[in-house]
């Protein structure tokens, strides 16, 4: 099996786009050797800046689990919440289930947070993300975006690959 190490991925990256990149050292699979799990909504919401500091890099197969992240103490109310974020009518979390990444409360100007790549090898779903950021003033107000992705549901495990940071 075929991978490459995260500081070649991060000079291919460079090479491209020519961005400053930062790629923790972790090997990522080639991408020929990937299956990809089906997208069926992208959407996004706002935490509170005192949830989750350190940022979110979760799975959430059931409603309880979403008004957690959500700050919600009524699952209904949750998944209304996140259903509308996707412009979708409700979630099934019976066959579908939500990525949900952040980069934690940030004062920048948040460009481009996204998960860029849902790849299934070898049985476990990985989830690449990236971040793109402009800086922000100290008079920015202290926000929390978090990005969410409804996919068709996953038994297996779900692997978060350090995310692709570029800064404008």
């Amino acid at each position: 099996m075929k991978t490459l190490p995260a500081a070649a991925l991060a000079v291919l990256w460079m090479a491209a786009f020519g961005e400053l990149a930062a790629v923790a050292p972790i090997e990522r699979k080639a991408l020929a050797e990937a299956g990809s799990a089906e997208v069926l909504a992208r959407g996004e919401v706002q935490l509170s800046p005192a949830a989750f500091p350190e940022g979110v890099r979760l799975v959430v197969r059931e409603e309880k689990g979403l008004a957690t992240l959500l700050g919600s103490e009524d699952n209904a109310k949750a998944v209304a919440q996140a259903a509308a974020a996707f412009g979708v009518k409700t979630i099934d979390f019976e066959k579908e289930m939500i990525v949900a990444v952040s980069a934690g409360p940030v004062r920048e100007r948040l460009l481009k947070l996204d998960v860029s790549r849902l790849s299934v090898v070898d049985g476990s779903m990985q989830v690449e993300w990236a971040i793109t950021r402009m800086m922000g003033r100290a008079a920015d107000p202290l926000r929390h975006p978090v990005r969410l992705v409804l996919v068709k549901r996953f038994p297996g495990e779900v692997v978060f690959l350090s995310p692709i940071e570029s800064l404008r």
